[in-house]
């Protein structure tokens, strides 16, 4: 697929160490090798200070389209200033992470505002919901995906030091089910001790360090761990990156998962007996390396950003198709 000519792709500030905003640097790095150029979206404080303040204000907003060229914005947790000033004289598509129910009100509002020709959504149900409240607008459902270049994925299951990872949010009843098991049979278990820890510090090698010496890493839908979801359940990065580092999932696959892979990658862990089928996994952690093996390999096929940014292409050439039935 060939990048449009007039577009444009508007990224962040290489802000050193800054793991919220790697997602991006990879998306940004796939579609350069499509053809698509980057233009930085805020170069400096001052003004992204300026951008803010007017995101709250809600001045934000397409006044008119002047010329061709369109800016392809990924807008995190509704980062609405990333679209400042582009937004008011030129066409946008928008990349939506983090639209979850608990602000759909505040998203309703962003598209409204500002039009964009088509408006990428990572969450399926949400692009359902947007298309409802919005159906004179085009919504895409396009997952994430990750760059598996920037994980360790070398030593086999059996080599790897930590045999439990619960990175990030956890699932409290997972957690309490399984701790005091990992600790009474003396397997390494890491997790956040406090609400907010860096387990591997802040940059993203660090993480991808940490993550290449796990053997399990628990992942489940953001729709078990927090409200905020509303039930929404939907793939996260977390399982993509636990892939790429060559780990075995367990928890649960998010229905939109199984259907992309074709088959379930993640080993499904009940709420009856999740400590003895964590002890069962690491008793004869060796047999599940075929599944570890088989995950990357289809990874590659449907989780990259490689093959996310090709997607996307097709979708802003013919937005049409991207419209339900």
């Amino acid at each position: 697929m060939n990048a449009p000519a007039d577009l444009h792709f508007l990224t962040v500030r290489r802000t050193t160490g800054l793991v919220s905003v790697y997602q991006v640097y990879f998306m940004e790095q796939s579609l350069r090798r499509l053809g698509v150029p980057a233009t930085v979206a805020l170069p400096d404080a001052f003004a992204e200070t300026i951008a803010k303040v007017l995101a709250k204000l809600k001045l934000l907003r397409k006044i008119a389209a002047l010329g061709s060229r369109v800016y392809l914005v990924p807008v995190n947790g509704l980062s609405e200033y990333m679209t400042f000033p582009r937004c008011y004289f030129s066409d946008m598509v928008t990349f939506s992470f983090d639209c979850w129910p608990d602000r759909y009100e505040a998203w309703v509002g962003f598209f409204r505002r500002h039009r964009p020709k088509v408006a990428f959504i990572s969450s399926r149900a949400s692009v359902i919901y947007m298309r409802t409240r919005l159906p004179d607008l085009v919504f895409a459902w396009m997952p994430e995906a990750t760059d598996p270049a920037a994980y360790d994925s070398r030593l086999p299951l059996a080599a790897r030091t930590t045999d439990l990872l619960e990175l990030g949010r956890r699932k409290p009843s997972f957690h309490d089910a399984v701790a005091p098991a990992m600790k009474r049979e003396g397997f390494t278990h890491l997790y956040e001790r406090v609400v907010g820890e860096k387990i591997f510090g802040a940059s993203q090698k660090s993480l991808a360090d940490g993550l290449g010496a796990a053997k399990l890493v628990a992942c489940f839908p953001a729709s078990a761990t927090h409200a905020f979801a509303g039930g929404v359940e939907t793939i996260t990065h977390r399982y993509f990156e636990a892939i790429a580092s060559r780990c075995l999932p367990v928890g649960h696959a998010p229905a939109d998962l199984v259907e992309m892979f074709g088959y379930n990658p993640v080993v499904e862990i009940g709420e009856s007996d999740a400590a003895g089928r964590i002890l069962s996994l690491l008793g004869d952690i060796a047999r599940w390396q075929p599944l570890v093996e088989r995950n990357y390999r289809r990874l590659l096929e449907v989780g990259t950003w490689d093959v996310r940014a090709r997607q996307m292409l097709d979708v802003i050439a013919n937005p049409a198709a991207a419209r339900p039935g």
